[in-house]
């Protein structure tokens, strides 16, 4: 498949890595959940077109889009959770854990417990209403793939785990210790009014 559609998988991992940089620079939650819509649907995207062997992966990224899409489209938008968003996101954790032991077999030494962990904070970190939080989860899960992805060899993703924690590093400096954060909302105002016009009947 990687002879066939080569610049189809260059082209979805360039959104996918742009979607998940630019995430971290959002201000609004929901909007930071879009952009992880986005990032999940192009990384599960590229994940199928690379090989069968990282259907797992493709899996992985699928659960995260349907549980932004619960997000999204919940009508409950004030920034409360109510005992359904928990059960989500207990039920989410729970085909995580399954999804992955299952791959692992059982053997809890083995490497890829790491992305266990990883995408369990992830499920974690988008049920969470505190933006902050969010990034700061966020930063914890890009530690973890980077421990994972060097014991892997996988350069490459190391280099994209390390863009996201620099990302992330680079949202607080700015929101929280320049205080740039109206400064910045104005220069995303364009990304902010076509996401609004994205989701807007979502959010009715």
């Amino acid at each position: 498949m990687t002879e066939i559609y080569p610049t189809l998988i260059y082209v979805t991992i360039i959104i996918a890595i742009a979607s998940n940089l630019l995430s971290m620079f959002m201000i609004k939650r929901r909007d930071l959940i879009v952009f992880q819509f986005i990032c999940n649907i192009f990384f599960a995207i590229n994940f199928i077109l690379q090989s069968v062997n990282h259907g797992f992966e493709a899996l992985s990224c699928l659960l995260i889009v349907i549980l932004c899409a619960y997000i999204l489209i919940k009508k409950n938008n004030n920034n409360e959770k109510n005992h359904f968003d928990e059960l989500v996101t207990i039920l989410f954790i729970t085909f995580m854990i399954i999804l992955i032991q299952t791959k692992l077999e059982y053997n809890i030494y083995d490497k890829n417990n790491l992305p266990l962990m990883a995408s369990i904070l992830i499920v974690y970190a988008l049920t969470n209403n505190n933006i902050r939080m969010m990034k700061i989860e966020y930063f914890f899960v890009g530690l973890l793939w980077i421990l994972y992805d060097i014991s892997d060899g996988d350069i490459a993703n190391t280099y994209n785990q390390i863009l996201l924690l620099c990302s992330i590093i680079g949202s607080f400096l700015l929101y929280d210790v320049l205080k740039l954060e109206d400064t910045m909302a104005n220069y995303f105002s364009k990304i902010s009014i076509s996401l609004k016009n994205m989701d807007y009947q979502l959010w009715k």
